[in-house]
């Protein structure tokens, strides 16, 4: 059984209420077009500079998530790092199998893949633009990659703190 037969989808008030419970120094923002726009900090590491995010959700569309200080950097040979959709909003799952819905919090999901997805830049950065994030990236299907990736723990061990 699916999880929405368990679930009530949370409204964007609960999205917010969950985000500033957890994150209290993140700015949230419920906006007059059924939007939340959330403004936070990521700092993957104990040696990584401050991210600087902007997280702006809607129900029934993908959370779209821009990086905005520092200005993510190309590679070695001028590609944009990947997991990235073309506006350069970061890429943080498949759509297509549900890692997330619109029945999951963004504060338990999203927020912490940001930070995620922080740690595998800036290895890429650093170990000559190899990702090792793992992933599927849905405009670049890669016929060796069969299983898409599962996040590991350390996940678990990521910080957000206030800048």
């Amino acid at each position: 059984m699916s999880k929405q037969n368990f679930i009530k989808k949370p409204n964007l008030g609960q999205q917010a209420a969950s985000i500033r419970r957890l994150y209290p120094d993140f700015e949230v923002q419920l906006e007059k077009y059924n939007q939340l726009i959330v403004y936070g900090y990521a700092k993957p590491t104990a040696r990584s500079c401050l991210y600087n995010f902007k997280l702006v959700y809607r129900h029934n569309k993908r959370p779209v998530i821009h990086i905005l200080d520092p200005v993510l950097e190309r590679g070695l040979k001028g590609e944009k790092p990947p997991h990235l959709y073309g506006d350069w909003s970061l890429c943080l799952y498949l759509p297509g199998i549900k890692e997330f819905t619109d029945y999951d919090r963004l504060s338990d999901t999203i927020i912490p893949w940001i930070s995620l997805w922080l740690y595998y830049y800036e290895d890429w950065l650093t170990n000559g633009n190899v990702w090792n994030g793992g992933g599927i990236h849905p405009n670049v299907m890669r016929k060796t990659e069969k299983k898409p990736y599962i996040r590991s723990s350390i996940s678990k061990s990521i910080s957000f703190v206030k800048k």
